[in-house]
Formats: structure tokens, sequence, C-alpha cells
């Protein structure tokens, strides 16, 4: 099951990263090629090794690469995508998922039609090896806040408004970030959420402690987020079961 609280992403701690190894070590040439839809699985069984896939995209929309990994503290997978460029052989960085050990990885970036390498790498190994699996999502339709599927892509939220915003793949996330001016008591409401689909909505702290959340429906499309101290506080919303491409969920945080 996806979970719904993750680690940071630093945009510094991955350019680290991706310095330790050169793009010759990639062979894309010699790499699997996948499609969207597909569930990959494999494992890796040394520390440090690359494992790439091609994935040809033939129209322009977001990928969706979601990868589920073991749930042990000694194995730790990290996700990347590339533009690979046949012409030259080159590989352009596009994205990356760096979660700590046990947390699922997510990469979501709005791509033109072209190849592109998708690249597992074991990053530490103390335990005995055990497999990843991962998918990709091709979406042609999808909102104009997007890709706001992480949390170094949250979009501002304004208090008191109503956002309107959609799921346009079984495993996008919306991250909006809120400031609150007053402590008070503050209530959630999501309205217009697809038939017999159910949405989770997360409010944490600049800390990613969970603050409030709950489950929502179409029936059920609200909850009490309880006292809220003046602050910022981080919104996640996300699809537990089903979704909708076109149908906007109207979101709204609003001082009771």
């Amino acid at each position: 099951m996806k979970k719904f609280k993750t680690h940071f992403l630093f945009f510094l701690s991955l350019t680290l990263l991706l310095s330790c190894f050169s793009f010759n070590d990639i062979y894309a040439e010699e790499s699997q090629v996948i499609n969207f839809g597909q569930v990959v699985k494999n494992q890796i069984s040394t520390a440090g090794e690359l494992q790439t896939y091609l994935l040809e995209q033939t129209q322009p929309g977001k990928i969706t690469i979601y990868m589920d990994v073991p749930q042990d503290a000694g194995i730790n997978y990290d996700l990347y995508l590339y533009r690979y460029k046949k012409d030259t052989g080159d590989l352009e960085f596009v994205d990356g998922s760096i979660n700590a050990a046990g947390r699922y990885e997510l990469v979501s970036v709005i791509c033109e039609p072209g190849t592109y390498a998708i690249g597992i790498m074991l990053k530490d190994l103390t335990a005995a090896p055990k497999e990843y699996a991962f998918i990709a999502a091709h979406s042609s339709n999808y909102s104009a806040n997007e890709p706001n599927d992480k949390l170094n892509q949250a979009k501002e939220y304004p208090l008191g408004t109503v956002l309107k915003d959609s799921m346009d793949n079984p495993f996008d996330e919306d991250y909006y970030w809120v400031k609150v001016e007053e402590e008070a008591d503050y209530q959630v409401i999501l309205k217009n959420i697809p038939e017999n689909a159910q949405y989770h909505v997360s409010l944490f702290d600049t800390s990613y402690n969970l603050v409030a959340g709950n489950s929502l429906t179409s029936e059920k499309t609200n909850f009490n987020a309880g006292k809220l101290a003046a602050g910022i506080y981080i919104i996640h919303i996300a699809a537990e079961q089903g979704y909708s491409d076109t149908q906007e969920y109207e979101f709204q945080l609003y001082k009771k």
C-alpha cells in the first residue's frame, strides 16, 4: 500500500549523489526496453550498481514513475530519470528521488516526446538483497498545477480559497504549502471526489510531522484539522482508491 509520509528531497543531496558516478557508467544501448503500465521487478546485489531501462514517450505529457522498495533499513534503492539522446548517446538528467531506505520513490515530470532512461541504483546494502518493483505512467491530461507530486514541487495555496486540481494517474500526488497567520481551529473540505473513489488529505508541519489527516469520499467530504498554530503547513493530497483526470476536486482549508 502506498505510504503517505516521505522524506524531504533535497536538490543539494541529489546533486552530490549524482556526482558520485559518471553518465559513462550508464549503458543505455544495453538497457531493457519497457512500456508504460508495465510492472518491472528486479534486484541489485552490489551497492553502487546501477540498472537502467529505456522508455519511449511518443506524445508530450507527464511521466510518473512509482517504485516500491523493500521494507528493510539495510536496503536503499534510488530512482532517476534521464533523457537519452540517440544521436549522441548522451544522457541528460531530468529528475530523481532519493528517499531513505524503506520509503517508496517517486519521479514526476512533464516531458516532450523522446527516449528516456530510468535508472535504479542500490545506494546502500547491509542486508540480504531484495527486489524492487516500479511502474511508469503517462498522463496526457493533467492540471496546470503539475508537476507537484513531490515536496520540492509544492505550490502555494492561499488560505481560505478554493483550490481546484485533479488526479491524473493512480500514483499522482499533489503537494501545496499554506501560511497560517492566526492560531485557531481549522476545517478541511475536499469536494467533488469521483464516485467510488477515495482521496487522502494530510497536513504536516515544516518538520514533516503529521498534524491532521483523513480519507475522504464523495459522501464524506470534510474533517476537523484541529487547532493550528501560526506558521507554514504542508498539504498532501493523494488517491487511495480510484481517480479521475477530468474531474477536478475542490479543496479548502479555512478557520472555523
